[in-house]
């Protein structure tokens, strides 16, 4: 299962249609609903690698499948505590891509309220070492800042 996962994460997407990237994209979605497999750091990792570096390659039009799996994603690092390391991934790729695409694929003011929430309680974390309580604190302002609101709420 891990070996699909790292070349998963390392498909050369540009020699993929846009049928197939979608597909693969569906993939990622399973493992954001999946209980069992959102538990493994690891595949939760290579779905977050996986996802954009598949997004980075769709057009526009189907920037509503792309909301609707990232929204899935960022629901699911919060549901099973990711580490902080993983969120700071997370938010970087998620600005890279926004960045590379010329606008901010949004997530919804519900979701973006439980990531506030999550990582204020990581920056307050005893455990936490004081420079990933520092980077958390930093990238999540900015990530704040550069990401669009969809304004529609998640369950």
């Amino acid at each position: 299962c891990y070996e699909a996962w790292l070349l998963l994460a390392s498909l050369p997407v540009k020699k993929l249609g846009h049928d197939a990237v979608v597909q693969l994209l569906q993939l990622v979605a399973t493992v954001s609903r999946s209980r069992s497999l959102r538990r493994d750091n690891f595949i939760l990792s290579k779905a977050v690698e996986t996802y954009f570096q598949l997004a980075r390659s769709l057009p526009t039009s189907r920037e509503g499948e792309m909301q609707r799996i990232l929204e899935m994603l960022a629901i699911a690092l919060l549901e099973v505590q990711a580490e902080g390391p993983l969120l700071l991934s997370f938010m970087d790729k998620k600005m890279a891509l926004d960045q590379q695409r010329g606008q901010g694929i949004g997530l919804s003011t519900a979701t973006l309220m439980r990531w506030d929430r999550a990582i204020s309680h990581c920056i307050e974390s005893a455990t936490l070492p004081s420079d990933l309580k520092n980077s958390l604190s930093l990238r999540w302002k900015s990530f704040r800042q550069a990401i669009p609101e969809s304004g529609v709420l998640a369950s």
